[in-house]
C-alpha cells in the first residue's frame, strides 16, 4: 500500500501552472488547466487530478497537443454552437465551451455547445458546477479512446465516455453526478498500477473477456473496462459519443486516439458536448431550489439498511472531501509525487522552490 503525502492545494496550483507555462502554454490557459486538475484532487477524484500532468506534458513535448490555444467558432446559431479547439488542452476548450453554453442559456433558456479536435478535459463536474453557480442545470460529456467492448462483442470499439450533471439546490448542497460509463475510470486503474495494488474483481476483463485483477493486463495487456450495468453502460457510452462527435461532425468511436498512446503522430481529436439549462425560464429558481431541497431531505431521511449511518446524495462525498483537503492538504501518493517531480525537473521547474508540503 502506497503512503500518501499531504500537499497544500494553493501552492500546488502555482507549481502545476508553472510546469505548463514552461512548455509554452499561455499563463491564462496554464491557470485554467492547473485549477481543473487541483479541483479534481480536492474533490477526491484523484484519477483526474495532478497524476495526469506527466502525460499531458509528454504529449505537448511530442507535438501531440498544441500548447497555444486557438479556438474557432465554426457555427453559431442562437442557442447552439460548434467549436474547433485546434488540438489545444481539453480543459481550455471545455472551459470556454461551458461558459458559452451558460451565456446562451441566459439569453435563450438553454445553451448547447459541441467541441471538436480537443483533448482529455479532466473531471466533468468542474464544468457542470459552473452552471450551478449561475442557478442553472449543467451537463457535460466527452468521448474517449476505446476501452470497452459492446454487449456481445470482444473488440474494444467504444470509450467509457464520462458525463456529469449538476443541479442547484437551496440550503442543501448541489446534486452533482460525475461518472464514466465503465465501473471505474482508466485513471483509477493506473493509480492501482502505480501503487502495485490488485484490482477488485468486476473492474476489468482480460483480452479473452475474463475477469482480471491485474492492472497491467487491464490497460496494457489487451484487457478492457467493464461497463456499468452491462448493456446499459454500453448504451449510455454510445449516446455520449454521438453527442460529443457525430453532432459536431467530429471523429468518434474507434478513431479517438488514447491519451496514453505516445507511439503515434495522430492527434487525439477528442469531442465534447456541453449544455446549460436556465431553471428560471421554467419556474422561479427559489421554488425549484425548494423542491430540490425537499427531494434531498426525503432521500436522506428514508429508511437505511442495518449498519448504514447515512445515505449520500450524488456529489456530497466529494464536497465533504474538498472541505477536508482544503484544511489538511491533498493526499498524493509518493509514486505520483515522484512522477510530478521528474516531469517538472525536465521542464526546468523545481519542486523544492514551492512550499507544497503541509
Amino acid at each position: 500500500m502506497s503512503e500518501n503525502i499531504l500537499v497544500d492545494s494553493e501552492h500546488l496550483k502555482t507549481f502545476i501552472r508553472d510546469v505548463f507555462i514552461s512548455v509554452q502554454v499561455k499563463e491564462e490557459d496554464a491557470t485554467i488547466t492547473s485549477n481543473s486538475l487541483i479541483e479534481a484532487d480536492l474533490r477526491g477524484v484523484y484519477s483526474h487530478g495532478v497524476m495526469r500532468v506527466p502525460i499531458y506534458i509528454k504529449r505537448i513535448k511530442r507535438g501531440l497537443v498544441n500548447p497555444l490555444s486557438k479556438i474557432d467558432i465554426i457555427k453559431d446559431n442562437k442557442a447552439i454552437a460548434v467549436l474547433d479547439a485546434h488540438n489545444c488542452l481539453g480543459q481550455v476548450s471545455a472551459t470556454k465551451a461551458m461558459k458559452m453554453s451558460i451565456e446562451k442559456a441566459d439569453q435563450y433558456s438553454i445553451g448547447a455547445i459541441v467541441v471538436k479536435n480537443s483533448n482529455h478535459f479532466g473531471a466533468a463536474a468542474g464544468y457542470t458546477l459552473q452552471a450551478v453557480e449561475r442557478d442553472m442545470i449543467g451537463y457535460a460529456t466527452t468521448n474517449a479512446a476505446c476501452r470497452m467492448v459492446p454487449t456481445g462483442g470482444k473488440e474494444q470499439i467504444i470509450g467509457n465516455n464520462p458525463f456529469s450533471y449538476a443541479i442547484p439546490a437551496g440550503k442543501a448542497l448541489p446534486i452533482v453526478l460525475d461518472i464514466s460509463c465503465s465501473v471505474v475510470s482508466v485513471g483509477k486503474i493506473i493509480l492501482k498500477k502505480k501503487r502495485g495494488e490488485e484490482l477488485p474483481l468486476g473492474w476489468a476483463l482480460d483480452s479473452e473477456g475474463n475477469p482480471t485483477t491485474d492492472a497491467f493486463t487491464a490497460i496494457e495487456g489487451g484487457g478492457s473496462l467493464v461497463p456499468i450495468g452491462e448493456h446499459k453502460g454500453y448504451g449510455i457510452a454510445l449516446v455520449n459519443d454521438i453527442l460529443s462527435s457525430s453532432l459536431g461532425d467530429a471523429i468518434g468511436g474507434a478513431t479517438v486516439t488514447s491519451l496514453y498512446d505516445l507511439n503515434t503522430a495522430k492527434k487525439s481529436e477528442t469531442g465534447h458536448f456541453f449544455m446549460a439549462i436556465k431553471v428560471d425560464s421554467f419556474l422561479p429558481i427559489s421554488r425549484f431550489k425548494q423542491r430540490i431541497d425537499e427531494k434531498i431531505k426525503e432521500i436522506k431521511q428514508s429508511a437505511k439498511r442495518a449498519g448504514i449511518e447515512q445515505i449520500y446524495i450524488p456529489g456530497e462525498i466529494e464536497f465533504n472531501t474538498k472541505e477536508k483537503n482544503l484544511k489538511f492538504g491533498i493526499p498524493i501518493s509518493k509514486e505520483v509525487l515522484n512522477d510530478l517531480t521528474l516531469t517538472a525537473k525536465d521542464c526546468g521547474v523545481y519542486i523544492d522552490n514551492y512550499r507544497l508540503f503541509k
